[in-house]
């Protein structure tokens, strides 16, 4: 038992066995699927039950199986107990006693009220010897009610894609006249020429179209610096990749390339291929795409989140989301993270992009959003119906006079 965990205990009597009772105890997943010819064993491990997902502030209730099955003649019993992230107690209340199920499965339910974000262990015993049942919840912070700052933003559903946080108090909108504005808390506006926006921390990338250009621009000290551009790039929607040193476009002779800042200049790459409107990545010294012309590198069709540092694919032999480390190897290589939640179904990018948001499903119209910040994975719930989009720093939030900007 662990040392100082919070302690609860119920008691259900069952009737004396029947005469000639004879009962063959069997193995029961951490689903409550019975094992049929599975015998002995008093310990057991694994998640209380799918998507099990918790968020700090708000109660939350599991149901976990005896490792073994009962006897009728078993008077049942069971304790748990949890420890929180600080390895500290926290209260813990069973719901009920032990219920007995078909084919004897013994299962019970629990709830506790998670105060803070991090890893929840959960200890479940069993009793007369039906063994252990260990699990590890993971809750989320929430980001129901953070602090923001509204921008104002006229017309906000005519930026095409969706704004761009840029910083605390800026957002980035393009707009269909082929300007780019800038507007900030106080009301103040700047804007340039330019299309196929996409904003990555405080770097715009962009094309002028007049100049067939791309254009990278630096937000700092409050203003723009026009920091590099590259000629004979068209202004065409390539739903690819962009960080702060890279980007994926097309050339004026319909070739994709890759651009990557120099010490001083932009360095171009070329694909051995033209553009065919499926590449969704690339990611130097290999490229990643989604559905066909691979070019010589594997397709990625269990895409499931993506951003700088690691892209997440589900696991086809275990189910798990797998945080592989960028460039990406093959799926053969050893994950930087996992995680035991099933993702919601990705909203796979039609334009350029920054990221894939990683969600999980918590309760709607609550989702959580998994992030690598500091190479530490964390957790944040958010309302996922008023996000208007994930940014490196920043989550932009719908508003009814524009949108607010809530650090991330």
């Amino acid at each position: 038992m662990l040392r100082g965990a919070a302690l609860v205990l119920l008691v259900l009597a069952a009737c004396g066995p029947p005469p000639g009772d004879t009962c063959q105890r069997v193995l029961v997943s951490a689903t409550g699927q019975g094992a049929a010819g599975g015998f002995g064993g008093a310990g057991g491990s694994g998640g209380a039950a799918a998507n099990a997902l918790g968020i700090a502030g708000e109660p939350l209730t599991l149901t976990l199986f005896a490792p073994l099955s009962s006897c009728v003649s078993d008077a049942l019993r069971a304790s748990v107990e949890v420890l929180g992230p600080d390895n500290l107690p926290v209260p813990v209340a069973l719901s009920g006693p032990p219920r007995v199920l078909d084919v004897g499965v013994v299962q019970v339910a629990l709830a506790f009220t998670p105060a803070q974000a991090g890893s929840y262990l959960v200890r479940t015993t069993f009793e007369p010897s039906l063994g252990v049942r260990t699990t590890v919840v993971d809750v989320a912070a929430s980001r129901l009610d953070a602090g923001f700052v509204t921008v104002p933003l006229p017309g906000v559903d005519g930026c095409l894609g969706g704004a761009w946080p840029l910083t605390a108090d800026t957002v980035a909108c393009e707009r269909a006249s082929g300007a780019i504005e800038l507007r900030r808390a106080d009301g103040g506006v700047t804007s340039f020429d330019g299309e196929q926006l996409v904003v990555v921390d405080t770097v715009l990338w962009s094309v002028h179209r007049g100049r067939q250009s791309l254009e990278r621009r630096v937000f700092e000290d409050g203003g723009l610096r026009l920091a590099d551009a590259f000629a004979g790039i068209d202004a065409v929607v390539v739903p690819a990749l962009h960080d702060t040193d890279l980007a994926v476009r097309q050339a004026t002779g319909g070739q994709l390339t890759i651009l990557r800042v120099g010490a001083a200049t932009l360095t171009p790459a070329f694909f051995p291929g033209f553009f065919d409107g499926r590449v969704l990545f690339a990611d130097p010294p290999g490229q990643l795409y989604l559905g066909g012309n691979c070019f010589d590198v594997s397709c990625v069709f269990d895409l499931q989140g993506l951003e700088a540092g690691v892209v997440w694919r589900t696991d086809p032999s275990t189910g798990q989301l797998r945080g592989l480390a960028r460039p990406l190897g093959t799926l053969d290589d050893a994950a930087r993270f996992t995680l035991r939640q099933a993702p919601e179904s990705p909203a796979l990018p039609t334009a350029a992009f920054e990221r894939v948001p990683l969600w999980l499903p918590a309760r709607p119209p609550v989702s959580v959003l998994a992030s690598l910040d500091d190479g530490v994975v964390t957790l944040s719930a958010w309302n996922k119906a008023e996000v208007v989009r994930v940014g490196r720093r920043f989550v932009l939030l719908r508003d009814s006079t524009g949108v607010r900007v809530v650090q991330r």
